[in-house]
């Protein structure tokens, strides 16, 4: 995803309690002081008047439907390529470009995408550069475990890496996904402090390694259906279908609640990726030890 605008945040919050401990692996970690910043999603209108540039929408549904935008709107949602897009009646939908003049809406929950493929979520991700932290890495930020967030809930500091961007550059440097451009001016108005760049305290875990191909879910269904078996899901068959896959990757994401809604049933987003790597590993040390 393009970033539109970033600085650099002081998460000066409420602080409450927090139950991250139980989710943050034992070893593994690499620390890392760095800076943390924030990007957004740009609003767009959507007309139904027949002025200036045509867009076609599908919808959750698969019901295409035909849109307009002002000139200026349409050039920087193509650019962007994701945008937060207002209906007719007021409402809200976030959409991804697929190719020119054609978009798709974006699953429940989610408010952006990734790398093409990574659904984003408010405050659960961030972007990252690859060349040390590849999709799927979990982060944990001491400074933002138990403080409360400007959308209202409670965070425990945990992230996972699920895009990339063209400033953010080195092993230290982690962009926040937060949704809406009104919390981003929110969060820049009253924390941003140019004078005195504040810097965080990270814990990063780098993406867990596939045991071995036969248990990588990023190479296909068959091996998401091997680690959904040997972690007790009922796969039945040589040949179940990627429908039936997807239903059983469905309960283990609603098994693990920190995936959140918008990757049900997508064995690529970055959550996911993470703790079907995690249960790869189980499997295969169950197995070592029949």
């Amino acid at each position: 995803m393009k970033i539109i605008l970033f600085a650099v945040l002081s998460w000066s919050f409420l602080v409450v309690s927090s139950g991250s401990e139980e989710l943050i692996p034992s070893e593994g970690g690499q620390e890392v002081v760095g800076d943390l910043t924030a990007y957004y999603v740009k609003n767009i209108k959507l007309k139904d008047d027949g002025s200036g540039r045509k867009i076609a929408l599908t919808n959750l549904d698969g019901k295409r439907i035909e849109y307009w935008l002002e000139n200026g709107e349409y050039r920087e949602a193509e650019m962007q390529a994701v945008a937060q897009a207002e209906k007719l009646d007021g409402t809200y939908k976030s959409i991804y470009r697929v190719r020119e003049g054609e978009w798709v809406q974006l699953p429940q929950g989610s408010m952006g995408m990734g790398n093409r493929m990574n659904p984003l979520v408010p405050f659960h991700h961030v972007a990252a550069d690859q060349k040390f932290w590849p999709f799927g890495s979990m982060i944990y930020c001491e400074e933002l475990d138990g403080r409360k967030t400007m959308d209202g809930k409670i965070h425990d500091g945990l992230f996972w890496v699920a895009d990339v961007g063209g400033l953010i550059k080195g092993r230290n440097r982690f962009d926040i996904f937060v949704g809406e451009e009104k919390i981003f001016l929110d969060l820049l108005d009253k924390y941003a402090d140019p004078e005195n760049e504040p810097k965080e305290h990270f814990t990063v875990f780098p993406r867990p390694k596939a045991p071995s191909a036969a248990l990588d879910p990023l190479k296909g269904v068959k091996p998401v259906a091997t680690i959904l078996e040997g972690k007790g899901y009922r796969l039945e068959g040589n040949e179940t279908t990627a429908e039936a896959i997807a239903e059983e990757l469905t309960k283990f994401q609603k098994d693990h609640p920190k995936i959140p809604e918008a990757e049900y049933g997508n064995r690529r987003g970055a959550t996911t990726l993470w703790f079907l790597l995690v249960a790869a590993r189980e499997v295969a040390e169950e197995v070592a030890r029949k």
